[in-house]
């Protein structure tokens, strides 16, 4: 399948996938975001009210912009509120604006960025962090296209296009009393779902590539992944999605001296899957017994630099059911450089194996004093 790219600043063009939040691009080539590119070239020319859901990270922004770029208001101004960060008070002023003497500190008359957006599009980031105040007041300029400023008398009419993203479930929201239900249907006449990383593995591959060549042009370097680093990035959750994945390629492209990354140049918790530290919530750490026997078993081998026949003995189990269950789990071969800081593992399963008291696999921080391994505990480290 092959890989599709849209520029959110340039309406021309169409088509594609998932980004950096800071440059414009679009990039994916899976299935599913291609459904998202769809549903965008869709909703775009429609002008109504649209809702962006997606978790932190996945690109709403990107997303909103785009569908400006794909309506009629394409060369009027596309106007970005922070619903999140901005207090209820600074929110409604910055939102309708506010008259001269409205409020201590008001020594002039200021215009809201509904008037700012006017023929464009607003786009309302985190909505769901809206108080219920802000709510009414946004559900009334939705309604009328009115709204007075702060301290002001006269209504002021505007034409502008309401695009809002939230990471939070609004309709569970509106159940639990915390968002409006009324709003809810306004803001969403349209509705566009952008799914998480970890639902569309087959993008990382590209977005790799996208953030990498980026980076080498940057600072003038010339660095790639291999395909065992990939596979390792591939098999990591990615909680904080497009965004994070950006960053730790970032990281790990400045901090490597290598012109190949390796999985040793990634983060433990990257090359483990995303292991659950002990500040993780205990919810988090529960895993079935076969993976952390996975996990852990091919821990012991890497940290033997292949050596099997003391992994085996570490793990208390026979040569020949070592070669058994590697062959189960799909390690290579290959020998691995593996850094000297165990114990970094060791605190990282630790939440895991507190767990299981009844399981078969003796805990890893004895194989790791059995073994000598030392080292800091600081999983984010780069061997």
């Amino acid at each position: 399948m092959r890989e599709l790219t849209a520029d959110a600043r340039d309406p021309s063009t169409a088509g594609a996938a998932e980004s950096h939040p800071a440059d414009g691009t679009f990039i994916g080539a899976s299935p599913a975001f291609q459904t998202v590119l769809h549903t965008i070239d869709r909703v775009g020319p429609a002008d109504s009210a649209t809702l962006v859901i997606g978790e932190t990270g996945v690109g709403k922004e990107v997303a909103a912009r785009l569908l400006h770029t794909r309506s009629p208001r394409r060369d009027r101004p596309f106007v970005v509120v922070d619903c999140a960060t901005l207090h209820e008070h600074l929110l409604q002023s910055e939102l309708f604006g506010h008259e001269k003497g409205a409020f201590t500190g008001a020594a002039t008359r200021k215009p809201g960025l509904f008037e700012v957006a006017h023929g464009g599009t607003l786009f309302l980031d985190e909505v769901g962090e809206t108080s219920l105040d802000v709510q009414a007041k946004l559900l009334r300029v939705l309604e009328s296209s009115h709204f007075r400023r702060l301290g002001g008398t006269r209504e002021i009419g505007v034409d502008v296009r309401v695009i809002s993203a939230t990471n939070r479930d609004l309709w569970e929201a509106t159940r639990t009393g915390r968002f409006r239900e009324d709003l809810l249907f306004r803001l969403s006449t349209l509705t566009v779902r952008i799914p998480p990383l970890r639902e569309r593995p087959e993008d990382i591959a590209v977005l790799v590539d996208h953030f990498t060549r980026r980076i080498n042009h940057r600072l003038s370097l010339q660095r790639e992944f291999s395909a065992d680093a990939l596979a390792c990035l591939a098999r990591y959750p990615w909680p904080g999605n497009v965004r994070e994945l950006a960053h730790v390629v970032e990281q790990v492209i400045v901090l490597s001296d290598r012109a190949v990354i390796e999985p040793p140049d990634l983060s433990a918790a990257v090359r483990l899957g995303g292991v659950p530290t002990r500040t993780s919530e205990v919810k988090d750490a529960w895993l079935p017994l076969r993976e952390i026997e996975r996990r852990h078993v091919l821990l012991v081998v890497e940290h033997t630099k292949g050596n099997r026949s003391l992994a085996a003995r570490i793990l208390g189990v026979s040569t020949r059911n070592l070669y058994r269950l590697l062959k189960k789990y799909g390690w290579s071969a290959r020998v691995r450089r593996v850094p000297a800081a165990l114990t970094t593992v060791a605190t990282e399963s630790s939440a895991l194996q507190d767990k299981l008291s009844d399981a078969a696999t003796p805990p890893l921080a004895s194989s790791c004093n059995q073994s000598g391994g030392r080292g800091t505990d600081n999983p984010s480290s780069f061997p």
